[in-house]
């Protein structure tokens, strides 16, 4: 009997904690346009082909630059949640013991704000 009430109640809790868990949306962290003023040149970043190269001026919008990569890093609180997330997976103890994240639901909680990209992009 307790273990039919165990399975019931676990049946019952485990997806509530999951949804929980899960619901969570990237909070947008750049508060305005990114601007000339803004921006920092990364040393070592550029080719040694270029340094000596005349500028052209802007690029049209459209150019696509391959080669060029925008990391940004995790909040605070996402890098805190995913470390607690991780440990948990771990646990046999824990409700989301061995439970995976899909990538969707991984970029839902740990990637960044679709305001942000869309921040980064204009």
């Amino acid at each position: 009997m307790q273990a039919r009430i165990l399975r019931l109640t676990l049946g019952l809790v485990l997806p509530l904690c999951s949804l929980q868990m899960f619901a969570q949306v990237p909070q947008p962290r750049l508060k305005e346009a990114i601007s000339d003023a803004s921006r920092t040149v990364l040393r070592d970043s550029q080719s040694p082909r270029v340094r000596g190269a005349q500028d052209l001026g802007p690029l049209s919008p459209e150019k696509i630059i391959p080669g060029i990569t925008l990391v940004f890093r995790r909040s605070a609180e996402q890098e805190a949640a995913l470390k607690d997330l991780l440990a948990a997976q771990q646990d046999p103890a824990s409700p989301l013991y061995h439970h995976w994240l899909t990538p969707e639901t991984f970029a839902a909680r740990f990637g960044v704000a679709d305001k942000d990209i869309e921040t980064a992009e204009n």
